[in-house]
C-alpha cells in the first residue's frame, strides 16, 4: 500500500538542510573539502611546494562561499587548509632557502 499524501517531506519547495555528517565531511562546500585535505598533505616534505599554494587558495575560497551561504558548512575545514597551506610553505620554501644557502656558501 503506497504511503498517505504529505507522509515524506516535499524537497520542491524547501531545499534538504544538511544533516550531522554534512558538517563533520562538507560535501556542500567542496572547495574547504579539499583544501582541508590539500593543507594536511602540504605539511609533508616537498609535497607543500606545490600543495601549501594550492590549500591556502581553495582554503580561501571555501571562507568567501561561506561568508556568502551563511548556513553552509565547511568553516573549520577551511580554516585548516588556510593553516596548513601556510605552514606548509613556510617549512618547504623555507628548508628550501636554507638547502640553496647552504649549497651556495659550500667550501669550494
Amino acid at each position: 500500500m503506497p504511503p498517505a499524501e504529505g507522509a515524506y517531506p516535499r524537497y520542491q519547495d524547501e531545499p534538504p538542510r544538511p544533516g550531522v555528517m554534512d558538517r563533520v565531511i562538507p560535501t556542500s562546500n567542496p572547495n574547504a573539502l579539499v583544501g582541508y585535505y590539500l593543507g594536511l598533505f602540504a605539511i609533508m616534505p616537498v609535497f607543500g611546494l606545490l600543495l601549501g599554494p594550492a590549500g591556502i587558495i581553495l582554503g580561501l575560497k571555501g571562507l568567501k562561499a561561506v561568508k556568502h551561504s551563511p548556513g553552509l558548512p565547511g568553516t573549520g575545514h577551511a580554516i585548516t587548509a588556510l593553516v596548513g597551506g601556510i605552514i606548509g610553505c613556510l617549512v618547504n620554501y623555507g628548508l628550501g632557502a636554507i638547502i640553496l644557502i647552504a649549497y651556495l656558501s659550500r667550501p669550494r
